[in-house]
């Protein structure tokens, strides 16, 4: 059986083609998306936002595990649009 984190923050597949945004790596309050090269700044201002949404509300949860409290980083990565598409089938696959 696949098993995700408790508390791992995820983008609706959808989401993820649509906008051609994926998640590298995230660790409590550590992200890194990938995006391309020439991508517009309203979908990096759009998943920061989602992103702080996601901690305040995991920050509100009485198990909020240590690695959520420390102050957020956000940290985009910039690859081609087709290894953007690796990587979204990558963290979508079973």
């Amino acid at each position: 059986m696949y098993m995700k984190e408790k508390y791992e923050y995820r983008l609706v597949p959808g989401y993820s083609i649509y906008n051609r945004a994926a998640i590298i790596q995230q660790k409590g309050s550590f992200i890194n998306f990938l995006v391309p090269y020439y991508e517009k700044a309203s979908v990096k201002k759009k998943l920061r936002k989602s992103f702080q949404l996601y901690l305040s509300y995991v920050r509100s949860q009485p198990d909020c595990p240590e690695s959520f409290k420390k102050d957020s980083v956000i940290v985009f990565s910039y690859a081609s649009a087709i290894d953007v598409k690796k990587q979204i089938e990558k963290e979508n696959s079973l």
